[in-house]
């Protein structure tokens, strides 16, 4: 619970800007509630009076209305600004959570799990809103409000019923909600987790749906579905049963409270101490205040459940990022730049080798170089230190000969431009996918780029041609137009140094020269950086590296292909 409440308090802390309105809406919900009283209570008072005789009907009537129409304004003005709570929570924490998340990708998104990630900065964040702007002031109203009205109950009919009154209304208020404290905090953090494990699931069931078809792997994934429903169903169901205690035991002391104040009342009545106009304003008022704290019935399962939801959110984000812009940042000079690994190693967090070990090399202004090595040599993380998603353990990168840990972060990237063997596609046009790179590019400009990428004739043979949707992960393209595209989109940056992972792994060699020529006599003077496991790909080279455990060689073009077996 500590914990919970923790997070809690530490999430309320990016949600300041709510704190005025939420006191409005707080403020105008106790108005409200206290008239909702006072009009059963001059309804059922007036009702007495009929009874005996007594009753001024239009006085009634007029007084009804004008407490109704005040308390409506009250409603209008609670329920606006609750709303705009509810909304600002949202915005706020939503903004802050990606604001903290960003910076550290893809580094510290690298070994998360997709559906968790999403569940959290989704759902968590739902069920922090919710506790903030429709649990907190329904709480404080719960606990002013029966005060106001039985003190009111009391001086206006006897002391005696209000303290009935009270004990039954303090029980539920205050005891029952107790009942099953520590079960339900267990059940709403396990519920909380195995949500976050089921979106995972999930995520992994549509994007893997091929290989589970296809190796008919149907069964045990949904054996697997099954057993989490079935785990996610027990935590409801443990919550569901307390829930329902809690409820049934508020029901009897409610109708034991009603009983017991007409019980005494009615014997005062008898006695002549008490009149029937009152006894009815008692017995409503009584009514009226275990009405006014039911919200708290709910107060402990929603402060589990959104304690719970602040703690994962808060793990996710309370992550340092990898790496941060320095304070001064320096700048990479204009024009053609040049690479240089001067002594770099690098470890991947946890791993127990390095990854990169006392890596030099030169690649000059404009140079085609060519980085080739076997799968899981160290090549792609050279690339990824170059654009510095990783900060290098020892050793220095530069780029223009400013090291790169001295750039601000964006910069960088502006000037250096990588196509991942990992290409993403959103689920896009292929126009929109083109334009992230450069959202205000020309169709001229989209159509240059995609004929240096050798995708031209591709896309106008397709129906929509620009306007044709890829689909999520672009599925609707082959592979090589994957790449393409990729290619393309790099190009339309203005970055002068290109950074190709794999980029021609799924075209077929004629293709591929294709791509390369039309690369460099489009960007004559870009640095391009060449990955690659095929030998062949250093042909024509500048400058070629071979990466073998971590450790970079620079060779000849022959020396490399003199590994191809025959």
């Amino acid at each position: 619970m500590t914990t919970s409440f923790s997070a809690l308090l530490w999430s309320a802390r990016h949600v300041r800007s709510v704190l005025w309105p939420l006191v409005l809406s707080t403020v105008c919900r106790i108005v409200d509630q206290v008239l909702a009283i006072a009009i059963l209570a001059t309804a059922a008072a007036g009702a007495a009076r009929a009874v005996v005789g007594g009753v001024d009907v239009p006085r009634l009537v007029i007084t009804l209305a004008v407490l109704t129409l005040i308390k409506a304004v009250f409603r209008y003005v609670e329920q606006y600004s609750g709303h705009y709570v509810a909304f600002k929570a949202l915005e706020e924490l939503r903004v802050f959570a990606f604001s903290r998340v960003w910076p550290g990708a893809p580094a510290n998104t690298a070994s998360a799990k997709t559906g968790d990630l999403l569940t959290r900065m989704t759902k968590d964040i739902d069920r922090i809103e919710v506790f903030f702007a429709h649990t907190i002031a329904p709480v404080i109203s719960a606990v002013v409000v029966p005060i106001i009205a039985l003190t009111w109950m009391g001086m206006t009919t006897s002391p005696v019923l209000a303290w009935i009154a009270a004990a039954g209304v303090f029980a539920v208020a205050a005891a029952i909600p107790t009942v099953g404290w520590f079960a339900l905090q267990r059940a709403s953090q396990s519920g909380a987790g195995r949500r976050g494990e089921f979106a995972q699931f999930a995520t992994e069931s549509v994007q893997g749906v091929r290989e589970i078809v296809g190796y008919g792997y149907n069964k045990p994934w949904l054996e697997r579905s099954t057993q989490l429903t079935s785990d996610m169903t027990h935590d409801a169901r443990r919550e569901g049963a307390l829930t329902a205690a809690r409820r049934a035991l508020t029901q009897f002391v409610t109708l034991t409270t009603v009983l017991l104040v007409l019980g005494d009342g009615g014997a005062r009545l008898v006695r002549g101490t008490l009149s029937l106009e009152q006894l009815a304003l008692a017995t409503a008022v009584t009514l009226a205040c275990f009405s006014a704290v039911k919200a708290i019935d709910s107060l402990l399962a929603d402060l589990d459940r959104a304690g719970s939801a602040a703690h994962r959110l808060r793990l996710v984000v309370s992550q340092p990022p990898a790496v941060s812009d320095p304070e001064q940042p320096a700048v990479i000079p204009a024009g053609p730049v040049g690479v240089e690994f001067n002594g770099v190693t690098f470890t991947y967090p946890g791993a127990r080798t390095e990854a990169v070990t006392h890596a030099s090399l030169v690649i000059q202004a404009g140079a085609r170089a060519v980085i080739v090595g076997r799968s899981g040599s160290g090549k792609t993380t050279l690339a990824h230190l170059l654009l510095r998603y990783w900060d290098t353990d020892a050793g220095v990168i530069s780029v223009g000969g400013e090291p790169v840990n001295t750039v601000a972060q964006d910069d960088l990237r502006a000037r250096v431009a990588m196509v991942s063997q990992r290409t993403h596609l959103f689920a896009m046009s292929i126009a929109e996918n083109l334009r992230i790179a450069r959202p205000d590019a020309s169709s001229t400009e989209l159509q240059a780029a995609c004929e240096v990428a050798q995708l031209h004739d591709d896309i106008v043979g397709f129906p929509d041609g620009y306007d044709t949707v890829v689909g999520e992960f672009g599925e609707s393209l082959s592979g090589g137009q994957r790449q393409r595209l990729a290619l393309a989109r790099a190009l339309l940056s203005d970055a002068d140094v290109f950074v190709l992972d794999e980029y021609t792994s799924s075209l077929d060699e004629d293709t591929a020269g294709r791509v390369r020529r039309a690369l460099r006599a489009a960007r004559v003077h870009a640095t391009i950086v060449e990955i690659t496991h095929r030998p062949q790909d250093a042909v024509g080279a500048d400058c070629v590296f071979r990466v073998d455990h971590g450790s970079v060689t620079q060779v000849t073009a022959g020396e490399v292909l003199a590994t191809v077996p025959e």
